[in-house]
């Protein structure tokens, strides 16, 4: 609905997960899925680092979804960039 777009929120939440991962995963890569037709999300991702590398279908719950697979090389991308 986009209440908490543009007030910093994702991008504080990211940098958490990044320090966090950053603890316990320093040298393992990041990944997450953004469903196709979120263009908001990819953006958002895109813009704060992510690489889209390629798209991911399968089937959940009977359904076919394809997703975008966003991925940082390492979790220190999120944790104290930026952004």
């Amino acid at each position: 609905d986009g209440v908490a777009e543009g007030r910093g929120i994702g991008v504080a939440l990211m940098q958490r997960i990044g320090a966090q991962f950053a603890t316990q995963w320093p040298r393992e890569p990041v990944f997450l899925y953004v469903v196709a037709g979120n263009t908001a999300a990819q953006r958002f991702y895109e813009r704060i680092g992510g690489r889209n590398s390629g798209i991911v279908t399968e089937v959940i719950h009977g359904q076919t979804v394809s997703s975008h697979l966003y991925v940082w090389d390492s979790p220190l991308q999120l944790r104290g960039s930026a952004l």
